[in-house]
Parts: C-alpha cells; structure tokens; sequence
C-alpha cells in the first residue's frame, strides 16, 4: 500500500507528534508520507478543497487572536467571573484563560 494513501487523524498536536514518532519508529522513512492530522485539521483542509460541497457553511470563519479576545471580554462582561478578574483591570487573566485554552486543545 502506498502510504500517501493513508490518513490517520487525531484530536490534539501531542498526539500528531506521537503518532509521527511511533510511525518512524515501526516503518522508517516511509512515515513522511503518511497524512497525520488533527481532525479540525483535515477538516478544514476539505472544506478549503471542496468549498462548493459546504456552501451552507459559508457563512463560519475562523477567528483570529483579535476576535477570540474580545468573545473571552464580552463572556466575562456578560457574567459575575470576580475570580477571573482584577479589582484594577476586570480583563486582567484574559490572556491566561486564553493561553490555558489553547493548551486544553493541545493535550
């Protein structure tokens, strides 16, 4: 089987890189070849490839560093989050909730 024609998906960047390494590991140089992904990954890729079978989705985009600062200010605007926030600045863990985000997705 040619690997260019295996897909292997997974839900976090860990595990893309365990998986690279364990494929290495068993078949050599030949793992370069082989599609690993995340699953919002290999996603995004299809629906970038075939827009036209997603045309209901044209609507959703992804957000930008920018867009998800101000989604996390208005949920902490719209709620009593005291243990979220500063007495002097309401956004002052704004960029830690965001960081710990990012890393939830990675594990």
């Amino acid at each position: 089987m040619d690997p260019r024609n295996i897909l292997i998906t997974t839900f976090t960047e860990a595990g893309i890189i365990s998986l690279k390494k364990r494929l290495f590991d068993f078949i050599g140089a030949d793992s370069y070849k082989i599609n690993v992904s995340t699953i919002h990954s290999f996603c995004n890729d299809v629906i970038s490839d075939f827009p036209e079978k997603f045309l209901s989705f044209r609507a959703f985009k992804t957000i930008d560093d920018i867009e998800q600062i101000e989604i996390l200010e208005q949920i902490i605007d719209s709620g009593n989050y005291e243990a979220l926030s500063s007495p002097y600045d309401k956004y002052h863990f704004l960029r830690s909730i965001k960081d710990s985000i990012s890393k939830l997705k990675q594990e």
